[in-house]
């Protein structure tokens, strides 16, 4: 396993790059607004196109929150159109909570307290393989995910513990198990 900090430029990327290919599983940072863009962010630090899709096997985009005060929140009400605009499945919009915080002496008034962080995954799946091979925009890339998944609700489910992801829309074909072990031993 390696861990190469921030990706700023193009010698760490493609140290980075090198290093995927021969066979290291590779973390590192890269500032992007989220998950699709990292490709076009190592395009634009001139990484191939080919080498990034043979290279790349997840990204997560992450973002901090405010958290509504847990003290003195309470339910709103949401139109179910509103959440589907948003990105909801129709099914899942039904059941969604949302909660908005009124103000105590908790959270200073605020409304708020503390902070969450929210994730946006994204599998290198066959599909987006070419899809990047072919240098198609972050938007489209992005797209195709949002359309892969309404075609497949498990195509978001990340592995369970023990559980092999087969390659499909799912993920990558890693051993979650391996991948666990290899982390514990280094």
């Amino acid at each position: 396993m390696v861990l190469v900090g921030e990706m700023r430029d193009l010698e760490t990327a493609q140290i980075a790059i090198r290093a995927a290919l021969t066979g290291h599983l590779v973390f590192s940072t890269l500032h992007t607004n989220d998950a699709p863009s990292t490709v076009t962010r190592l395009q634009d630090m001139g990484i191939p196109p080919f080498l990034i899709s043979s290279s790349l096997l997840l990204v997560i985009a992450q973002r901090l929150v405010r958290r509504s005060c847990l003290e003195c929140r309470e339910q709103v009400q949401v139109p179910v159109s509103a959440l589907i605009d948003i990105g909801f499945r129709p099914e899942d919009a039904e059941g969604v909570r949302v909660y908005s915080g009124k103000g105590c002496a908790a959270c200073a008034n605020t409304g708020y307290k503390g902070r969450i962080s929210i994730h946006e995954i994204m599998w290198m799946v066959p599909e987006l393989q070419e899809a990047i091979v072919r240098q198609r925009p972050a938007n489209e890339l992005k797209r195709d995910r949002r359309e892969s998944r309404d075609a497949d609700p498990a195509a978001d489910r990340a592995p369970e513990s023990g559980e092999r992801a087969h390659h499909d829309r799912r993920g990558p074909p890693r051993d979650v198990r391996r991948l666990r072990a290899k982390g514990e031993q280094t």
